[in-house]
C-alpha cells in the first residue's frame, strides 16, 4: 500500500499549471492570460476556498459513510472536467471568460472538498491496522513525494511555457494525471473505506456527521492553531507568483514564451524539493523535539519568515523575500505530518475523514476571507503591505494556548 499511497501523491500533485495559475490569471490576454487585478484574483481564489469549505464536512461524512475510495474517485473526476475549462476560459476576452473561470473553480472546489482529509484518513486507517507508531513516517514520506512531484511538475511546466508559450498545455497534462489518479483509486482495497463505512454495511446507522463524536483534551487548540497558521502561510505564498512574474517582466525576462518561465520553474523546484525533504525528515524532528514542542514553535518561525518577506519586498531586495518564502515552505511541510499525527491522538478514529475535512474547512474559510482582503491591500498599497498584514495572522496563532502533549 505504501507504493500506492505515494503514487496517489504523484497523480494528485502532477499539476503543471499550479505554480503558474496566478500568473495565468494575472498575465494580459496578449500572453494568453486573463489579465485580472489582485482583488479579482483574490476573489476568485477565495470563492473556491469558501465553496470548498462549505462542502468539506458533508463530503467528509460521505467519505466515512459511503467509502473513501469513492470520494477520491469523485475528486479526480471533477478535476478531469475542471482543468480543460480553464483552457476554454482563456479563449474569451469578455464576461464569458470570468464566468467560465468561476465554473471551473466550482468544479475544482468540489474535487478539493472530496479530497481533503480523505486520503489522510485512509493512510491513518492503514497505519493503525498495520504499524500503529508509523503515522509521522508514513504521512511524511507520502508528503515528501507530493512536494518533490510538485517541484518537478513546476520545472516541466516552465519548459513548456518557455518554449511552447501556451498555458493550455499545462492544464491538459494535469488532466491526464487526474485520469491516472481516478484509475489508481479503483485498485485500493475495500477495507480502507473506513470503520464507519464497515459499520454502515453491517447495519449500524450514523445519520449525522458529528453524532457520537468524542473530543479529547487539546483537540480545540490543535485545530485553532492549524487554521490560523496554515491559512496565513497559504495566502502569503500566493504572492510568490506575482512577485516573480512582475520582477522578471520588469527585467525583460518574459515568462510566457521566454526564459523567465524557467526561473519560476527552478524556484519552485527548490521550494517544493526542500519542502519535501522537510516532510521526509519530520519523523526525526518529531522524535528529537517532540511534536507538541514543534507545533508551539511553528507560529514564531512563520511570523519571522513572513515579516522577513515583507521587508525584502519593501526594500526591493527580492532574493531576501524569496528565501523567506522558501523557509515558509520548509516550515509548513515539516510541520504538517507532525500535526496530523498529534491530531490522530485526540480524534475519533471512526470519523477521521470528517474531522480532517472539518479542519480543512476552517482553513478554507479563513483563506476565503483573507485572500480578497489582502488582494485589496496589494492593489492599493503593494505586495509588501499585503504580507505585513498577513503577519498579524501569525500573531493570532501565537495567542492560542499551548498544545498539550498527549503521549503517555
Amino acid at each position: 500500500m505504501l507504493a500506492r499511497f505515494r503514487l496517489y501523491s504523484f497523480f494528485k500533485n502532477f499539476r503543471l499549471f499550479e505554480h503558474f495559475f496566478v500568473v495565468f490569471l494575472l498575465a494580459p490576454a496578449i500572453q494568453g492570460g486573463a489579465g485580472l487585478s489582485y482583488l479579482a484574483i483574490g476573489s476568485l481564489l477565495g470563492y473556491q476556498k469558501v465553496l470548498t469549505a462549505l462542502l468539506e464536512v458533508p463530503s467528509g461524512f460521505v467519505a466515512d459513510q459511503w467509502g473513501r475510495r469513492r470520494s477520491l474517485m469523485i475528486c479526480f473526476g471533477t478535476y478531469l472536467v475542471a482543468f480543460p475549462l480553464y483552457v476554454l476560459a482563456a479563449g474569451y476576452a469578455d464576461s464569458r471568460q470570468l464566468a467560465l473561470l468561476y465554473v471551473a473553480q466550482t468544479l475544482f472546489a468540489i474535487g478539493e472538498a472530496f479530497r481533503t482529509g480523505t486520503h489522510k484518513a485512509i493512510m491513518l486507517d492503514w497505519v493503525d491496522s498495520t504499524e500503529p507508531d508509523a503515522g509521522v513516517r508514513v504521512i511524511g514520506g507520502t508528503r515528501m513525494v507530493s512536494k518533490i512531484t510538485a517541484g518537478v511538475s513546476a520545472l516541466l511546466g516552465s519548459f513548456i511555457l518557455a518554449f511552447y508559450g501556451r498555458f493550455a498545455a499545462l492544464f491538459w497534462v494535469s488532466a491526464a494525471a487526474a485520469f491516472g489518479g481516478l484509475v489508481l483509486m479503483t485498485t485500493y482495497p475495500a477495507w480502507l473505506d473506513g470503520e464507519a463505512r464497515r459499520k454502515r454495511v453491517a447495519g449500524v446507522k450514523n445519520i449525522t456527521p458529528f453524532s457520537g463524536l468524542r473530543l479529547q483534551r487539546g483537540f480545540a487548540s490543535l485545530i485553532a492553531q492549524s487554521v490560523a497558521l496554515e491559512a496565513g502561510i497559504k495566502v502569503a505564498q500566493h504572492y510568490v507568483q506575482p512577485l516573480l512574474y512582475r520582477g522578471l517582466e520588469a527585467s525583460d525576462l518574459r515568462v510566457v514564451g521566454g526564459t523567465g518561465a524557467l526561473v519560476i520553474g527552478v524556484y519552485y523546484l527548490v521550494h517544493e524539493g526542500l519542502g519535501g525533504l522537510a516532510s521526509g525528515f519530520s519523523s526525526s524532528v518529531d522524535r528529537r523535539l517532540s511534536g507538541p514542542r514543534v507545533l508551539r514553535l511553528a507560529p514564531v518561525a512563520a511570523l519571522a519568515a513572513i515579516s522577513l518577506a515583507a521587508v525584502g519586498l519593501w526594500l526591493e531586495f527580492y532574493p531576501l523575500a524569496l528565501i523567506a518564502f522558501i523557509a515558509l515552505g520548509i516550515l509548513q511541510n515539516g510541520r504538517r505530518p507532525i500535526f496530523v499525527s498529534e491530531l490522530n491522538q485526540v480524534m475519533d478514529k471512526e470519523k477521521r475523514a470528517t474531522v480532517l475535512s472539518a479542519e480543512s474547512q476552517l482553513r478554507s474559510l479563513a483563506f476565503g476571507v483573507l485572500a480578497p482582503a489582502t488582494g485589496y491591500v496589494a492593489d492599493a498599497y503593494g505586495l509588501a503591505a499585503a504580507l505585513a498584514a498577513m503577519s498579524l495572522v501569525m500573531v493570532v496563532a501565537l495567542s492560542i494556548p499551548s498544545v498539550p502533549d498527549q503521549r503517555p
